[in-house]
């Protein structure tokens, strides 16, 4: 089965939105430390950037590779929910969060087309 491009762009939306929520809980992990609470807020932007991409692209592209970076990013969000579920260290969220956002920057890059009727 296929991903449609409805489901990539709720990935890309829900990653954010989660982050979004997660933002005073995981800053707060930082525990002031400079570095930590900079990745925490790169992530938060960058998928941000990433939900924004999604929202203007027709995420309609197909194939192989498209449905390969789908399930990558999926997996991706599954790791960050389930770090934030077990209430991991920053530092190991942090990786996750990384890996989630290239997840999503990686399915937006191949899905996207140019118009809704490219």
């Amino acid at each position: 089965m296929s991903s449609t491009h409805e489901e990539r762009f709720a990935l890309a939306a829900q990653a954010y939105s989660d982050a979004w929520s997660a933002r005073k809980t995981d800053r707060k992990a930082c525990g002031g430390d400079a570095v930590k609470l900079k990745a925490v807020n790169a992530n938060l932007d960058g998928l941000h950037t990433q939900m924004l991409r999604a929202a203007n692209a027709w995420l309609a592209e197909t194939g192989p590779a498209v449905e390969a970076a789908f399930k990558a990013a999926k997996d991706a969000k599954a790791a960050v929910d389930k770090a934030r579920k077990d209430e991991v260290d920053i530092v190991t969220r942090l990786r996750a969060f990384a890996d989630l956002l290239d997840g999503v920057k990686t399915l937006i890059d191949k899905a996207a087309k140019a118009t809704e009727d490219a």
